[in-house]
């Protein structure tokens, strides 16, 4: 069975019991199964087209149908619906958005389970939470390992209450999301957390060389201050707003690096609210921006036309070989949707 068909047979029902069908489901695993099943398709309309389907009754209200595809997770975790406002699902609204149901599922999943147990390092559902931040598209990966960085700091500290123990140990709430996610990936969104130990620790479960990893990572962390550190991570992530950020704290002596970047990922609005407290500055980025704005940009049409041509002057070529007489057919065609560019080519060859 897909049990995709759990939600879309009648999404209206499934938004208004959302947390009776928390509980009926019995368990993390079978929740965290239906969890790891959802893809943004209506399984009826694909599975099942000739089915009557009765569009008034599948509907959501208008506030979560305005939602934003890509929910955000705050690395708090709090959500941002009651349980209350889950039990109004059942309104009058919008039709279900397909490419949106699995954010949708997840959040009013994560909000039933953060709600039954606030505090969410003794959640007992941490791994369904977990599963809902990974499965989210995007997938919420830095708030995943948000929570992770909470119970190994939590660990560390003297139990304020050794009859309520975590719910889950950080090592094993790794291990669990490295087998839903790209390991690869989790690495590099470590390393934008500014969190070395964390990221050894998914690079020690990943197929990455510690002899490639391990000297890099050390280079990054001898790197004083704080900010010029973050700074090199950030142009490794090619995250260059942040980047420029980053640098923007260095101090003056880094200006003309800080041109560079702006002027090469066109960062010039940000470069001049980041600078806005110092005129000289800002003067100097309002006129490098004047002169952007002066030039006109090269165009990539020609590179692309000598492109098209070099592939149709090629393929002209191919078409002249001799073929043996079963195959004269095929390269006929192949050759069909190109002929108009291969007369051009041959004509200027």
């Amino acid at each position: 069975m897909d049990l995709n068909l759990l939600l879309d047979h009648n999404p209206r029902a499934f938004f208004t019991h959302v947390a009776l069908f928390v509980q009926q489901l019995g368990n993390q695993a079978n929740l965290n199964l239906f969890l790891s099943s959802l893809r943004n398709e209506d399984v009826t309309q694909s599975l099942f087209p000739n089915r009557d389907d009765r569009r008034n009754e599948r509907t959501l209200p208008e506030y979560l149908h305005n939602t934003p595809a890509q929910v955000p997770v705050h690395s708090s975790l709090i959500t941002r619906y009651s349980t209350d406002q889950l039990a109004d699902l059942a309104g009058n609204g919008h039709v279900v958005d397909a490419s949106t149901k699995v954010n949708r599922a997840c959040e009013a999943v994560r909000t039933v389970l953060v709600q039954q147990q606030p505090k969410l390092l003794y959640n007992p559902m941490m791994l369904a939470i977990l599963t809902t931040c990974v499965r989210s598209t995007p997938p919420q990966l830095a708030e995943a390992l948000e929570l992770i960085k909470q119970l190994r700091e939590h660990e560390r500290q003297p139990q304020a209450d050794e009859h309520e123990p975590l719910a889950i140990s950080s090592g094993e709430a790794l291990e669990y999301v490295i087998f839903l996610a790209n390991v690869d990936r989790l690495f590099d969104v470590a390393l934008g957390l500014y969190d070395f130990e964390l990221t050894v620790m998914i690079g020690q479960r990943s197929h990455k060389d510690p002899k490639e990893y391990l000297p890099f990572l050390a280079s990054l962390q001898q790197l004083q201050p704080p900010a010029l550190q973050r700074y090199k991570i950030d142009l490794h992530l090619k995250r260059w707003s942040s980047a420029l950020q980053h640098l923007s704290e260095l101090g003056p002596e880094h200006f003309t690096t800080v041109l560079e970047l702006v002027q090469e990922h066109h960062l010039y609005q940000q470069a001049i609210r980041l600078y806005s407290h110092n005129p000289a500055q800002k003067e100097h980025l309002d006129t490098i921006l004047k002169v952007s704005l002066n030039t006109p940009r090269q165009s990539s049409l020609p590179l692309m036309l000598r492109s098209i041509r070099h592939t149709a002057i090629t393929c002209a070529k191919v078409a002249t070989f001799k073929r043996p007489a079963w195959c004269t057919l095929d390269a006929r065609t192949w050759m069909l949707p190109c002929v108009p560019i291969v007369k051009l080519a041959i004509g200027e060859a």
